[in-house]
């Protein structure tokens, strides 16, 4: 008669038990890992926007014409962070023929709690 030659390939329950667990003992500091960059570029990203939300605001302000002592909160609308621009005048020195504006500009997160970025800049205005 013929023999039957069973040649047992695979892997035991024992093998793959143990494969898995290590598996998930080096996935863990993985995810926690892309949790924590990605949470990261998260607030880069929030910061990149707040410094461009801000220069633009300072450049509109610093061509005004009319700069008042003044503060002024709004919400951007595309990104729902507030922003606060406070222009005050300097105290004005004998030999300065145009006062001096201290322009202040403010970007808070979308709660208006935490303040991302802050420029300032002194504006001589004739």
């Amino acid at each position: 008669m013929w023999k039957l030659k069973l040649k047992e390939k695979g892997f035991t329950l024992i093998e793959v038990i143990i494969s898995i667990s290590i598996f998930g003992i080096l996935a863990i500091p993985l995810t926690s890992m892309l949790h924590f960059t990605m949470k990261t570029n998260q607030h880069s990203k929030e910061i990149f926007i707040a410094s461009q939300l801000a220069q633009s605001n300072m450049e509109r302000l610093k061509v005004s014409e009319n700069l008042n002592n003044e503060t002024m909160t709004s919400i951007d609308n595309n990104t729902s962070l507030h922003v606060e621009t406070i222009v005050s005048v300097q105290e004005k020195a004998s030999f300065e023929a145009f006062p001096l504006y201290k322009i202040t500009v403010i970007v808070k997160d979308k709660n208006g709690f935490k303040e991302l970025i802050r420029l300032v800049s002194l504006e001589m205005i004739e």
